[in-house]
């Protein structure tokens, strides 16, 4: 049942049921996964704690997704414990067909509902894993979670547990997510990351490449996660975020789409109001959390490369 082509009424209840099912289903889904955990401490080799776990973590086994014949994608930017944007982007999507709906990281982090945000996309991602896309940001690390707050979160609604639930479920989940995204359809190439390009040329291939890391150290996998373009850098320029990250400029950006054949580039890390575009339109910044400010929104694009920012207020 598509949401929009409901009356009214019969939407808002439908929104809100869904809205119930999403938190609930995340809430269901912790326990099940503290369960797994304590279970696998008394018994490594129990049975039942490996299925529930191995078919959370085999749900992510590349670094590049590939999305092939999309008829529309949507991308979710930063998120940071925002659940009510998460509640709105699942009300939304969730039931339409033919659409992919791409997470681009920062999951955690900052907000009020940290656990809920990131349990609540994963779930999503098990109910429709063709649909999801759940990528890595430069927050799905333990050093930011030490320092903006998800550690804290976990400690306060996990007590004593927090620690075995962050290593053995947490810091797994961070390995195996993917870090971008290409998507190709009649001859339309999107390439979408979470931070930004590095600053030496790259092929896109060798993001498969990368050996997964739980504390991002390898200086390509550091530039995707982290790395912001700027039009006033012709080339790239030291970033205010810290050593080995930088700003990228449209030279570094055109070298990139040409040499891997990119139409258009979808990207999230800054808090711009909702959506902005740079370098003719071809490379998008999307923000999806409220907590900056702003309006949230997604970003759509459809097959002919039509793009759509939707805001979710």
């Amino acid at each position: 049942m598509v949401i929009k082509q409901l009356k009214k009424a019969e939407r808002f209840s439908l929104v809100k049921v869904l809205a119930m099912n999403l938190l609930e289903n995340a809430e269901k889904l912790l326990s099940i996964i503290l369960k797994a955990i304590e279970e696998s401490r008394v018994d490594p080799l129990n049975e039942d704690s490996l299925i529930v776990l191995g078919s959370i973590f085999n749900l992510f086994n590349r670094r590049l997704v590939k999305i092939r014949n999309f008829k529309k994608l949507v991308f979710v930017g930063d998120l940071h414990g925002d659940f009510e944007s998460l509640e709105r982007v699942y009300c939304r999507y969730s039931s339409v067909e033919q659409v992919n709906v791409v997470f681009l990281g920062d999951y955690v982090d900052r907000g009020p509902r940290q656990l809920e945000t990131l349990l609540g996309v994963l779930y999503w991602k098990m109910q429709q894993p063709e649909k999801v896309v759940m990528l890595r940001g430069n927050h799905e690390s333990p050093s930011m979670n030490l320092s903006y707050g998800f550690l804290s979160a976990l400690k306060k609604r996990l007590g004593g547990i927090y620690s075995v639930f962050y290593r053995d479920f947490i810091e797994k989940l961070y390995l195996r997510l993917p870090v971008a995204m290409l998507a190709e359809s009649n001859e339309k190439r999107i390439f979408a990351v979470h931070g930004g390009l590095p600053i030496k040329p790259f092929k896109i291939e060798e993001i498969e490449e990368i050996d997964s890391e739980v504390e991002p150290r390898n200086e390509i996998l550091m530039q995707l996660l982290w790395n912001d373009p700027n039009d006033k850098v012709k080339t790239y320029a030291n970033s205010y975020r810290g050593y080995g990250i930088y700003f990228f400029g449209n030279e570094i950006f055109e070298k990139f789409i040409e040499e891997n054949k990119i139409d258009l580039m979808v990207r999230a890390h800054e808090p711009v109001e909702g959506v902005a575009s740079m370098f003719g339109n071809r490379l998008y910044t999307v923000f999806t959390c409220r907590y900056y400010g702003i309006k949230p929104a997604v970003l759509e694009v459809k097959q002919s490369l039509e793009v759509n920012p939707v805001f979710l207020e």
